[in-house]
This record gives C-alpha cells, structure tokens and sequence, in this order.
C-alpha cells in the first residue's frame, strides 16, 4: 500500500517538485505552467511575437496640401523650424499693377499652400514701377512719366490646418520725372488733382487663405479687403474699399511647379482721387506662373499677371494691363529667404519696367 502511494505522488509531482522552491514560493500541484495553460484555452502560440502597438492616424489628413521633396516627389511635412519648402516653388508676390491700376489692390500671385499650424510669417517687400506714357486725345495733353515705389510689411499666421490669416500694411511715393506733372485729360477736363507727392502710408490690407488638396492638385481661395489711408494728392490709392478675391490652384512634380490664379476686384465708395469719376468698375485679375528648384536651396520662376481696369467710362484708362516677370529665391536659413524679381509691361497701359524683392521669414 505505501509503494502504490509512493508511486501515484511522484507520477503527479514529477521529480522533486513536492520540495519547496528556492525563495520560499510554491507552485500548485497541478498549475505546473499555468502561461502554457492559459495560452492553449485563447487559442494563442506560445512564443510568439507580440502584436504591434496601435499607432495614431497622421493627423496631416488627406485634404492637407503638402510640400513635395525635390528629389522623390513624395509629400513631406517640415515643422516651422524649416519652412524652405513651403516657399521654394511659390510664385513672387510684388507689384503686379502699374500705372493708374496699381490704385487699386488686387490679390497677389501666389500658390495653394498653406504653412504649418501655428507657424508665423512676416515678409517685407520692395516694388519698383516706372512708366512713360502719353497721350494728345480726349481734350488735353495726358502723361504719366513716373515711378513708383511701394514698401510692404505682411504679417500672417496659420491657426488651423490650411488657413492662413493675415494684414498688409503698404506705404510708398510716386515720384514724377523730369519736374512733369503727371495729368490725365478726358473730355477737356483734367483728372487728376494736383499737389506734391510725397512718401505716406497708402493702405492697409486684411488677408485670409484657405487651401485642400483634391489627390490630382491642390486648390484654395484668397480673399483681400483693402482700406486706403494715402491723401488725394499723394496718388498711391484710389480712395476705394477694394474686396478682392482669388480661386488658386497650384500642380506639382517635386521640383517643379505650375500655378494659376484667377478673381475678381470689386471696389467700393467713390474713387475721389479723381476728379470728375463717381465709381470704379469691378475687373477681373488672372496669373499664370511656373517655378524650379535646380538646387536644394535656390530657385526660379517665371510669370504673366493681367488685370482688366476700372475705369470704363474713362477713354484713355479703360484698357487691360499684363506684365511679365522673371527671378529666383535663395534660403539663407531654415527659415529665411530672399527673392528678386524683374519684368516689364506687355503694353502701353502696363508700364516700362517692374522689379520686387521682399524678404521672408518664419517662426
């Protein structure tokens, strides 16, 4: 009888299992490998890896245009400490108008980007107009031989995804050559009011932008109210609330890009900065741009910006105005860049020569 009893524990105990284990413990008698057991009722390969942890969705959703690497072409998303990409390919934002259409605002050239959230923008930029133009008809000896140069300061800010909220403060002088006023007859009767030119505030700008992308190419709008501050006699506005907006579309190839803008301006109150005009005309505004990186920090881009005019009822104003422009932009940091830019009017309603620089920065 003791043999059997012997037998039958040391069946169900194994070789010394009845003894206590190093540091006190004791395992059940028949939990031998309870992970084992528990693994075979779940149905579970013991030893097998351990399922990946669940990663967040990227919460750069699908409608979020991005930036493209040069080189793959693939979309990336650089924080704010290094926002090249965001302005390589983009086309130059400067003087698009000249003559008497730059008193007016209309929407600047720009593509369907936006910056990251959170992300500030300040840019500073330097626009040069020069034109020679004249005319004997409508009663009078018209000219306008002048230059002029507008001072921009921008600020904008991103607070969510794809918007970009902003204000532009522009001040300048339109300086007149060879001691020859500028004059403008219609009907006999002389346009623009006399006075000295000076330097001065010329507007203050509200901005917002708005940009998806639709997988093919990226799309947004851009919307700009204009408030005038310039006197009559300084000739830098047309003493209208200018409400301009912009369809944007931007296509990319890594480094290479395409834009189109088109809109319309619709100004607003009486142009008192000339005599004689009770309102001004809503006009469309078109552009067309491609830029290319060659390099990682340097770029090109070429442009044709067109504006309809808002004086309809005035002869010799009521022409279009389109000009070219070619330049580049350098990185002189993560998040500092210069671009410059050249061109020239198509026509005599356009101007002689144009040329912008402004200054980027991020933070």
């Amino acid at each position: 009888m003791v043999l059997m009893t012997t037998v039958l524990l040391s069946g169900l105990l194994g070789d010394g299992d009845a003894a206590d284990p190093p540091g006190g413990s004791r395992e059940g008698l028949l939990l031998k490998e309870p992970e084992r057991i528990l693994d075979s009722v779940l149905g579970e390969t013991p030893g097998a890896p351990e399922p990946a942890p669940q990663v967040e969705p990227d919460p750069w959703g699908p409608d979020e245009p991005r930036p493209l690497r040069p080189d793959t072409g693939r979309p990336v998303r650089p924080g704010r400490g290094d926002t090249w990409l965001y302005f390589a390919l983009g086309p130059m934002r400067g003087g698009r108008n000249s003559l008497w259409h730059g008193l007016f605002n209309t929407p600047p050239l720009e593509e369907a980007l936006a910056l990251p959230v959170g992300a500030y923008h300040v840019r500073m930029g330097l626009d040069l107009v020069t034109a020679d133009w004249a005319s004997s008809e409508e009663g009078g000896s018209s000219r306008w031989k002048a230059a002029s140069i507008t001072e921009t300061f921008e600020y904008n800010y991103a607070p969510v995804r794809g918007v970009l909220l902003g204000l532009r403060l522009c001040a300048g002088e339109l300086r007149q050559g060879d001691h020859d006023r500028v004059r403008v007859f219609e009907d006999g009767a002389q346009l623009v009011p006399d006075g000295e030119r000076g330097f001065g505030a010329e507007s203050v700008v509200f901005r917002a932008k708005y940009v998806l992308s639709l997988g093919f190419m990226d799309m947004g709008a851009v919307g700009e109210l204009k408030l005038p501050l310039a006197d009559e006699e300084d000739l830098l506005t047309a003493d209208t609330t200018d409400l301009g907006v912009s369809w944007i579309a931007t296509k990319r190839w890594g480094s290479f890009a395409l834009h189109l803008n088109a809109g319309m301006v619709f100004p607003f109150g009486n142009p008192s900065v000339l005599r004689g005009v009770d309102e001004a005309d809503p006009f469309p505004h078109a552009g067309l741009a491609a830029a290319w990186m060659p390099l990682g920090g340097f770029s090109v881009f070429a442009q044709v910006e067109f504006n309809g005019s808002a004086f309809g009822d005035v002869t010799v104003w009521d022409e279009p105005a389109v000009s070219v422009q070619a330049g580049g932009r350098i990185r002189l940091s993560p998040t500092l860049f210069l671009s410059g830019a050249a061109g020239r009017g198509l026509d005599e309603d356009s101007g002689d020569f144009l040329a912008s620089g402004g200054i980027d920065m991020t933070f």
